[in-house]
C-alpha cells in the first residue's frame, strides 16, 4: 500500500466526525462513491421473470446516460442494502424500495419472491456481495413504465458485466423450480 499520500490523523478525525454527523443509512452521493471503493458493498438484486409464448424473459432497465459507472447500460433492478433498512432475511425494505421505485408498483409477483443465492465479486464501482432474488410476473409490455423484457438468451450487448453473470444463475434457479 502506497503511504505517500496517506491522510494525517487530523484529516482522519475530521472525516470520522463528518460521517458521525450523518443520519444512519445515508451518504451523500459523492461520499457514497468514495466509500464504496473502500468496502464490500452489499446489494439486493431482484429479477422479474416472465414466460412469454414459451420464451423465458427477464426485465432489465437502463442506467442514465450520466451514470458514473455504467452509463446507458442495461441492468436488473436492485438497490444497495442500507444500514437503515429493516432487518429480515428477505430484506423487506429493499424489496419494497425496488418494487416501488424501479418497478413503479406495476411489475408485481404472481407468487412468492424466491431466493437465488449470493454472488461475491468485483464490479466497476466496488467489490460487491449481491443477494439475488427473483419472482415470476405476468405483466404486459404495455403496463411497464420503465425497462424492457428481454429473452434470457438474447440480453442487450450493453448489459452490466456482473449482471450477465448473475442473470443465468438466477434463471437456472427459476427453471429448476418450475
Amino acid at each position: 500500500m502506497d503511504t505517500t499520500n496517506r491522510p494525517s490523523n487530523e484529516e482522519i478525525s475530521q472525516a470520522v466526525d463528518t460521517l458521525n454527523r450523518l443520519p444512519r443509512g445515508y451518504l451523500p452521493f459523492d461520499l457514497f462513491i468514495a466509500v464504496s471503493a473502500k468496502i464490500t458493498q452489499p446489494s439486493y438484486e431482484l429479477l422479474a421473470i416472465r414466460v412469454n409464448q414459451g420464451i423465458t424473459e427477464v426485465l432489465l432497465t437502463q442506467r442514465p446516460k450520466d451514470d458514473p459507472f455504467w452509463p446507458g447500460e442495461w441492468h436488473m433492478t436492485g438497490t444497495i442494502i442500507r444500514a437503515s433498512d429493516a432487518e429480515g432475511q428477505d430484506f423487506p425494505s429493499c424489496r419494497e424500495r425496488v418494487l416501488r421505485d424501479e418497478m413503479h408498483g406495476v411489475v408485481k409477483p404472481i407468487d412468492e419472491i424466491e431466493y437465488a443465492g449470493l454472488r461475491f465479486g468485483d464490479s466497476r464501482r466496488a467489490k460487491e456481495l449481491n443477494h439475488m432474488f427473483y419472482f415470476v410476473t405476468d405483466v404486459s409490455d404495455d403496463e411497464i413504465q420503465e425497462g424492457k423484457f428481454w429473452p434470457v438468451d438474447a440480453l442487450p450487448e450493453r448489459t452490466i458485466t456482473h449482471h450477465r453473470i448473475m442473470i443465468p444463475r438466477i434463471v437456472d434457479m427459476f427453471l429448476a423450480a418450475n
